[in-house]
């Protein structure tokens, strides 16, 4: 029954069925038959496994990211960008790096910082010569710092699963996200300045004023919101809520973005997303109790430490299969599976769960531009109307970039644990 449930997982999954059907049926089948789990028991555990207070986080930040992307917010962060980055040569797409990031801060999401930035910059860089592969590929990869730079949806998941603080993940995603932008911008600054791209005239310190007094409300949403859950006056959860009511009120009175019409939009766009990603979650909650039941996560720890594996040589053999199994999986069912396979020897190793949820992350953010499965190539290709391979060879160099940055947080834990320590003295 163990090795039946396990083969029909795989083939459900590699002859492309829903995920949810995959992790179900073999879930099904282990904790059924293999664990002698009741019928009932297996439905009780469906639900409670999504059952969380935790988790309520997960819709809330995606509509709080829909109300901020109809809302035109993002629209106010690139004119600020602009007015301070336009002169540089290959301007454009720095700004859209910059805006990118800034965005994945009030958002936590990163299709809704491809659509909100690619909404305002893709026109903008067609109308300077930019290349259809440079504007979607940097598009592309700096719309995935929606996932680590706070709040971010993955950090959520993650905590819930290894019972790590969300709030210290935040704070841990905080200087690893800088970092990757920073590579990200400066490979766009290289690659801008060997294609010939020159900067636009330098914008006036009266319009840098301008832009930033009319980027104000959407520059005080992480601040508020991330402030209030550092300063320890709201949980991440409670956080999201206020996202929202915050992203609503200045949609409708400050930015007037928002309409009835958009705001039903936003919600149901919520709706699908969430739907799907906690009937995923469910199932693969269960397919990983399964391997719990099986002792997959003890056998795995004990042969670990049996082969006498070092954290450091640890980390980069899992940095290796989370680049791989980004390549087949998406980043939550990914989430889901393999942290409770692969943190318990991490943990026996001494790494920081922490650190482990930020090299996981961003793993995750090489798997969404990584073929077949990337799923921020195919949005922005979907978004941008432009053929998924050039996405793909655009966003090549900035992947690299990223491989750059997960090398760089992989060696010097400091980089992702040194403000979560602040916080705690």
């Amino acid at each position: 029954m163990l090795y039946l449930g396990i083969t029909i997982c795989a083939v459900l999954f590699v002859t492309g069925a829903p995920i949810f059907t995959a992790f179900g049926l073999g879930g099904l089948i282990l904790t059924l038959f293999y664990a002698g789990i009741p019928l009932s028991t297996i439905g009780a555990m469906l639900f409670d496994s999504v059952d969380s207070f935790v988790l309520l986080a997960v819709p809330l930040f995606v509509f709080a990211g829909n109300l901020m992307l109809y809302g035109r917010s993002s629209k106010y962060l690139v004119e600020l960008f602009d007015s301070f980055i336009r002169q540089v040569p290959g301007g454009m797409a720095i700004v859209t790096v910059v805006a990118c990031a800034f965005f994945a801060a009030i958002s936590g999401s990163g299709t809704a910082t491809i659509a909100a930035i690619g909404g305002v910059m893709l026109p903008i860089m067609a109308e300077k010569g930019y290349g259809e592969g440079l504007k979607t590929g940097v598009l592309a990869v700096s719309g995935t710092l929606g996932n680590l730079i706070p709040p971010s949806i993955f950090f959520v998941v993650y905590g819930l699963i290894s019972e790590a603080s969300i709030g210290e993940l935040f704070m841990a995603g905080f200087l690893p996200g800088i970092l990757s932008a920073a590579l990200i911008g400066l490979t766009a600054a290289l690659i801008c300045k060997r294609g010939g791209y020159t900067g636009e005239p330098a914008a006036s310190w009266k319009e840098r004023k301008e832009a930033f007094v009319k980027a104000i409300p959407a520059i005080l949403m992480p601040l508020i919101v991330l402030g209030g859950i550092y300063g320890g006056v709201f949980t991440p959860t409670e956080a999201a809520a206020v996202s929202c009511i915050y992203g609503a009120l200045i949609g409708f009175f400050i930015y007037r973005g928002l309409s009835l019409a958009n705001l039903m939009t936003a919600a149901r766009g919520t709706v699908q997303v969430t739907s799907m990603l906690l009937l995923i979650a469910a199932t693969a909650i269960l397919l990983s109790k399964a391997f719990i039941v099986a002792q997959f996560p003890q056998a795995l720890t004990n042969l670990v430490i049996e082969a006498k594996l070092g954290p450091m040589l640890y980390l980069v053999l899992f940095n290796l299969l989370l680049i791989i199994l980004g390549c087949f999986i998406e980043g939550t069912p990914m989430l889901f599976v393999c942290t409770p396979l692969l943190l318990p020897p991490a943990l026996a190793l001494g790494i920081s769960p922490i650190h482990f949820g930020v090299l996981f992350c961003i793993n995750v953010l090489i798997g969404q531009i990584t073929p077949p499965v990337g799923i921020a190539l195919y949005f922005t290709s979907g978004f941008a109307k432009v053929p998924v391979q050039k996405v793909f060879r655009g966003a090549l160099p900035f992947l690299g970039a990223m491989v750059v940055a997960l090398c760089l947080v992989t060696f010097f834990p400091s980089i992702a644990l040194f403000l979560p320590n602040l916080m705690r003295k």
